[in-house]
């Protein structure tokens, strides 16, 4: 959703950047932060100033780069915040007498917000707008950042006395603790650690700390020892295989740590194929202890010591498809640990949905079904399975007359072109010559255009800045063709123009998504029309989601677009029934049935 601010506000915030939480004008140096001390008192609700509180709450919040947020308030610009409070929270001017934000711009959605209002009937009145905002930004960043939407989501909105604040951060939970308990005259809670930046750990990864937890003071009591990880060793496989004679091709994950030093010490944990191969596993871990205690049957006598430790210290186990093996002082504790964090594993595992797995459709391309079960909205009494279709009409959805660009494309003189469309049609030409060959047939011109617009055409970040003005050609081909930047309806129209130059019939559908105005495309190919959402599968390419031509939204049916969340006027545009993506005859997917999809 955008919401257009004055252009006074616009140019006072020339400043925003697209750090990780925010940028623009330096902090104010109007009071200092309440210094966190869980042994002493917040100042007293009277004696706070929002702008000290507002930097108090960034403490708590989770931004990385406090330094560089962008700070509005009276002492920053006056006008710029009270336009900004009344456009984007729609408070009215009169009902506040001091505020704070702190945010970011562009692609992230932090923000933190602290008002003063004239009475705390006004101070009440505003939790509803406060909270209809946050439903808005997750809406303007749904399907584009979805780590941002995410984020926003999981915002915080409070209200004490003749106080609110609104918390749009990672540690919104933390941030709203914090602001209760300044306004109520509490301890202020100590201050949360920072977000690791670190990649979450694996359930493999876990497993393996446990195993250096509990195995600690062994290890250091050892002249050294090694710890590999299946995918930080590219041998892994081939080492325990070489080891323990079990075969690699088994094998999708695990961790050994094994000492250095010629002392008994071994822990193993492997991930198998199966549940079959696990048990086997475990076999195999047995009998290769046996082989540590006897050789050819006899146990020599200086070597008794050796086996009655072996005997002592030695576990195995399996669970599913993982299985264990140690050799460790603190076998029990350990076999202890791994029994309990490989059930949290598995039932964490099985709660969750199997990734969608890619289907091909043709040579080299892919599709993964994303769709989901559960549709949003009300339903629909005249479409069964579908939400009613509800415009916001936010935005100005009205479609770029290219017709001018297409007849001079027909006629081979472009001469008389304005020079805006001049532009247009010269990069659509050069983009065309560039990715289209002879003989292509229409769906592989068709993906052609559909893979070109993907990989450079970038989506326009202002639309979710509320305090900038998405400029009119991000809407248009000129965006997608001649500056690479666009939003949905910018390359709803790049992709049908492009399409139509290729002599592909195209058409674009102004609807909504995730309550919000939106675009995509409908394309007829041999008489039979399929669907395409280019905006939603850039968002794919964009965070690293997809995997080479892995696409979700190419040559689709309308109920997968209802599927996934887009509702439009039904009866408008024709119905896409076709389930095989326009697939010429014989490639992959004609092969295969259509229910696959």
């Amino acid at each position: 959703m955008k919401r257009i601010l004055s252009l006074s506000l616009s140019l006072s915030l020339l400043l925003c950047l697209l750090a990780s939480c925010g940028a623009g004008s330096q902090p104010s140096a109007d009071p200092a932060p309440i210094t966190p001390e869980p042994s002493a008192s917040a100042p007293a609700a009277a004696e706070l100033s929002v702008t000290g509180l507002a930097e108090t709450l960034l403490l708590y919040s989770g931004c990385e780069s406090p330094d560089t947020a962008e700070r509005l308030n009276s002492e920053t610009d006056a006008n710029a915040l009270a336009s900004y409070v009344e456009h984007a929270y729609g408070l009215d001017p009169d009902a506040w007498d001091g505020a704070a934000v702190i945010r970011a711009a562009g692609a992230s959605a932090f923000e933190l917000a602290v008002l003063r209002f004239v009475d705390e009937d006004a101070a009440q009145q505003s939790e509803a707008p406060l909270k209809e905002y946050l439903r808005s930004r997750e809406g303007d960043f749904s399907k584009y950042a979805p780590a941002q939407a995410d984020m926003a989501a999981g915002g915080e909105v409070a209200q004490t006395g003749v106080w609110a604040g609104l918390f749009i951060c990672p540690n919104a939970e933390e941030a709203r603790a914090a602001f209760t308990a300044a306004l109520n005259g509490r301890p202020l809670p100590e201050q949360p650690a920072p977000a690791p930046t670190a990649e979450p750990a694996t359930g493999m990864e876990l497993l393996r700390d446990i195993a250096l937890d509990r195995c600690g003071d062994e290890l250091a009591e050892l002249g050294g020892y090694s710890v590999s990880m299946y995918r930080e060793r590219e041998d892994f496989s081939q080492m325990i295989e070489d080891t323990y004679g079990i075969s690699s091709d088994l094998i999708a994950d695990g961790f050994a740590i094994d000492d250095t030093g010629g002392a008994f010490f071994e822990v193993v944990v492997l991930q198998m194929t199966s549940q079959q191969a696990a048990e086997e596993a475990m076999d195999t871990f047995v009998t290769y202890s046996y082989h540590l205690m006897v050789v050819q049957g006899v146990l020599p006598e200086e070597n008794r010591a050796s086996h009655e430790y072996i005997m002592s210290h030695f576990t195995a186990g399996a669970i599913t498809e993982f299985v264990y093996f140690a050799i460790c002082q603190d076998k029990d504790s350990v076999q202890s640990a791994f029994r309990s964090a490989i059930d949290s594993i598995i039932r964490a595992q099985s709660q969750q949905k199997p990734a969608p797995q890619p289907k091909e459709i043709a040579d080299g391309i892919f599709f993964i079904d994303v769709s989901s079960a559960e549709l949003k909205g009300e339903p629909d009494p005249s479409h069964p399975g579908r939400a009613r279709h509800v415009q916001p009409n936010k935005e100005d959805m009205s479609v770029y007359d290219s017709s001018a660009i297409i007849d001079a494309w027909a006629a081979g003189n472009p001469d008389q072109l304005s020079a805006y469309d001049r532009a247009i049609y010269d990069s659509a030409k050069n983009i065309l010559g560039a990715i289209l060959e002879d003989g292509m047939d229409a769906f592989s011109k068709e993906a052609a255009i559909y893979e070109w617009v993907i990989q450079n055409v970038a989506y326009d970040w202002s639309h979710t800045d509320i305090t900038k003005e998405t400029s009119r050609d991000s809407y248009t081909p000129y965006g997608g063709l001649v500056n690479h930047t666009a939003v949905c309806l910018g390359y709803a129209t790049t992709f049908q123009l492009l399409a139509e130059l290729a002599g592909i019939q195209c058409v674009t559908v102004a609807g909504a998504a995730a309550g919000a105005d939106h675009a995509w495309n409908q394309v007829c190919l041999d008489g039979t029309w399929y669907c395409v959402d280019l905006t939603w599968e850039w968002s794919y390419w964009n965070d690293g989601r997809m995997n080479g031509r892995e696409w979700r939204y190419f040559n689709t049916t309308s109920d997968y677009m209802a599927r996934t969340w887009h509702t439009w006027d039904y009866d408008a545009v024709p119905e896409a029934t076709a389930e095989d993506h326009g697939c010429p005859r014989g490639t992959a997917a004609q092969k295969d049935s259509p229910a696959a999809f």
